[in-house]
């Protein structure tokens, strides 16, 4: 399972331990409390890579019932054997307590109890902020609605942020579509667009584990387990390569797509509902675009191929930046890319002057109809968190969901656009 330099460090530590424990004569004998917790944190690692006893013997290079002995709790694990599992537990990110969800709610019940008392806690919070504004004079009402909002805001964050999937990307449109929403309440739920409640690193290694049978340190010279970003679908981490090159390494959420079903499940129902109110839409359009759209989203080979089509197509472009993909490092849960380090919106707009907003904003412009209108395909993810601003350029991030658009509906469109100028 592991690389060479891999188990060359461990072979070291565990002789080095080895030596160390001779020389002091270090007794081994600890206490059944002791032998178990070990034992357990021993099934974990094993279970994490994978592998049966007689499997991981082999790769901690012992006899096949020393595994089953230090399992049962019975016999005492060595030193060295003991330094060689703390090794495994930090490749695996199993050290480490930073918090962070086990798994996500895939079922349909769950998701929708979780939902029912969102919405449940979010109506009995507006109507009270209806009534304080309605009894309170117009000053103090328009502060404690504020505040409400801005409460409100950040407990709905933190709670679709535990959800991530496609109630997450809902509370993410909440946060830039103005929905006469305080700018307090606004700045809480911007803060979906790069950041939640991560997954531990533990259950993203398995990810590593089962798309490239490789641990993220046996990939990168450098790897950081904590995300920088967490998104509705997967989160982002930082890395180096062995050639040097700083990357950002995106990783999907173990049974997503599950995660999506059920909420697509969700939208059907309202979709049904919705065409009784309004008869001239078709049942079954928006709900069908959808789920093509998150399937394609959930791909990652495919986004690698997208993004990699638009920044050959935009190269050498003044003024917009596309990074680059790793192909050889990258699967379908899996996207590494050159690392882009820059300014996000709301940190661009505080210091940009009107010339620079203005030319951001017609790079952004630029690229999205020139696109459309020159090739056909349209970046559909256009939310704020994917732009990045680097010393008056853009960056563009996130190629997951594209919409690609034929020759005939080009043609079209093309000949309605003419005749709506002409008039």
């Amino acid at each position: 399972m592991t690389g060479r330099s891999h188990r060359e460090r461990h072979e070291h530590e565990v002789a080095q331990g080895s030596k160390s424990d001779n020389r002091r004569g270090v007794p081994r004998i600890r206490s059944a409390s002791v032998r178990k917790t070990e034992a357990r944190r021993l099934r974990r690692v094993r279970e994490v890579l994978g592998l049966s006893q007689r499997e991981m013997a082999k790769e901690f290079k012992v006899a096949h019932g020393a595994i089953a002995g230090w399992e049962s709790g019975k016999r005492t694990m060595p030193g060295p054997v003991s330094k060689l599992l703390e090794l495994y537990e930090e490749e695996l990110g199993l050290s480490e307590d930073g918090g962070g969800l086990e798994r996500l709610r895939t079922s349909s019940s769950a998701r929708n109890f979780a939902l029912s008392r969102l919405a449940g806690n979010v109506l009995i919070r507006t109507i009270g902020g209806l009534l304080t504004r309605w009894l309170g004079r117009d000053g103090q009402s328009n502060a404690v609605t504020a505040r409400a909002q801005a409460a409100l805001a950040r407990n709905l964050a933190e709670a679709v942020g535990e959800l991530k999937g496609l109630v997450m990307k809902a509370g993410q449109t909440l946060g830039y579509v103005d929905f006469l929403l305080s700018e307090a309440a606004r700045a809480e739920l911007n803060t979906l667009m790069t950041s939640s409640l991560p997954l531990r690193a533990s259950v993203l290694t398995q990810v590593f584990l089962e798309d490239l049978g490789r641990l993220p340190r046996q990939l990168f010279v450098e790897w950081s387990p904590r995300p920088f970003a967490v998104a509705s679908i997967g989160q982002v981490h930082q890395a180096v390569l062995s050639d040097g090159q700083h990357v950002a390494v995106k990783v999907q959420y173990p049974g997503i797509e599950q995660t999506l079903d059920a909420d697509l499940q969700r939208v059907q129902a309202l979709e049904r509902l919705s065409t009784f109110i309004f008869r001239g839409q078709e049942r079954g359009v928006f709900s069908a675009e959808l789920r093509e759209r998150l399937a394609e989203e959930c791909d990652y080979h495919l986004e690698a191929r997208n993004q990699e089509e638009f920044r050959v197509r935009w190269l050498g472009r003044r003024g917009l930046l596309i990074p680059k993909v790793r192909f050889e490092c990258s699967s379908r849960r899996i996207l590494v890319t050159e690392l882009v380090q820059g300014e996000t919106i709301e940190a661009f707009l505080q210091h940009a002057t009107p010339d620079e907003r203005d030319r951001a904003g017609a790079t952004i412009y630029r690229f999205f109809m020139e696109s459309f209108c020159r090739d056909g395909v349209f970046n559909a993810d256009p939310h704020p968190g994917n732009y990045l601003f680097v010393n008056g350029d853009v960056a563009m991030l996130d190629f997951g969901c594209v919409k690609r658009v034929g020759p005939e509906q080009m043609t079209w469109w093309r000949a309605e656009l003419s005749e709506q100028r002409a008039k």
